[in-house]
């Protein structure tokens, strides 16, 4: 069974719009991972509304469940991730 879902997974992710999401979500979670600021800021965003889970998580190609995780992941935070995007907009634009 659980071969059968990776071989699945694998032919989803060869598609051009699997593809692109996977890259662009794995832009997010690794410009979060890599940058202090702006992970701090999700940290403390996440803690404030009390959000459960873990932070974002990444896609391994090879690991097939991680794509699901990553996905998942971004949805959950979503709103902090557009609260800390415009605060990080917001100290750019003001410089402060």
């Amino acid at each position: 069974m659980a071969h059968c879902l990776n071989l699945i997974t694998k032919d989803f992710v060869k598609h051009t719009f699997a593809t692109q999401i996977l890259n662009w979500s794995n832009i997010i979670t690794t410009y979060f991972k890599k940058s202090h600021l702006p992970q701090n800021l999700l940290k403390n965003k996440i803690k404030k509304k009390n959000i459960k889970g873990s932070g974002l998580k990444t896609y391994i190609s090879i690991r097939w469940t991680t794509a699901y995780k990553m996905l998942q992941s971004i949805l959950r935070l979503e709103i902090c991730l557009k609260e800390v995007n415009y605060i990080i907009f917001l100290k750019n634009y003001f410089k402060f």
